[in-house]
């Protein structure tokens, strides 16, 4: 979603430095809530300390994102359970929590 961001940024003609790149999402909520840079994520992210972000900070709108949930038929009880509370997270809050990717930081 990184990318996502940047082009958006750059369409808006908005100045940015990328100073965290990271395929963990423990690690970029960590970045986010020690306030080393705002990301662009699904809303699944926010938490108490992130808050989204959008025009208010004159941050332009980002595209949505497909979201798609694949498992195989065979799975251990474990696996099972972790997609079932996928869908249920995707049921309860609609698609738009997962398709919508916004600007995100600590909240202050």
């Amino acid at each position: 979603m990184c990318e996502i961001g940047i082009q958006a940024l750059q369409r808006a003609g908005r100045r940015y430095n990328v100073v965290v790149r990271t395929p963990s999402l423990s690690g970029l909520r960590a970045a986010l809530e020690a306030g080393l840079a705002i990301g662009s994520r699904t809303p699944l992210l926010k938490s108490g300390a992130i808050e989204i972000l959008g025009a208010a900070e004159r941050l332009p709108p980002l595209p949505e994102a497909a979201f798609s949930l694949h498992v195989p038929r065979a799975l251990n009880p474990a696996a099972r359970r972790v997609a079932s509370l996928v869908r249920q997270v995707i049921a309860r809050d609609g698609a738009g929590a997962i398709g919508e990717p916004v600007p995100v930081r600590a909240a202050s």
